[in-house]
């Protein structure tokens, strides 16, 4: 399967796809929104892992996207923070359809732990 990973850090992006990759899955780098969306529509059938703090649009409106794009998509939400913390934004990925929500800083194994959770979902 195919993973969209949207994380602009770099340190985190290469940590994710490189998780991922250990795990069988062919990762899909994205440092922004725009990189993202380019990706969900060369890629319709892929999951994602999606920061929901973006440099140039929130993450939010990425899982909108990505949901109306594929209603049946699998997206691991995760943030690190953010003006109201980490556990709102999770909060409100869930609500827009996130089926996991992993807080910074992640384990590989928590990571590939949620991803088995969201494509079995």
């Amino acid at each position: 399967m195919q993973c969209i990973v949207v994380e602009d850090d770099p340190f985190w992006r290469n940590e994710i796809c490189a998780g991922l990759a250990l795990n069988g899955v062919t990762a899909l780098p994205a440092a922004t929104a725009q990189e993202a969306s380019a990706h969900l529509k060369q890629h319709p059938g892929a999951g994602m892992v999606l920061d929901i703090i973006l440099p140039d649009r929130d993450g939010l409106e990425v899982l909108q996207e990505a949901r109306e794009a594929n209603p049946d998509v699998r997206v691991v939400a995760i943030s690190g923070g953010g003006r109201l913390g980490p556990d709102f934004y999770l909060r409100l990925a869930s609500v827009f359809g996130a089926r996991v929500c992993l807080k910074k800083p992640f384990t590989t194994e928590d990571l590939v732990s949620g991803w088995r959770t969201a494509i079995a979902a």
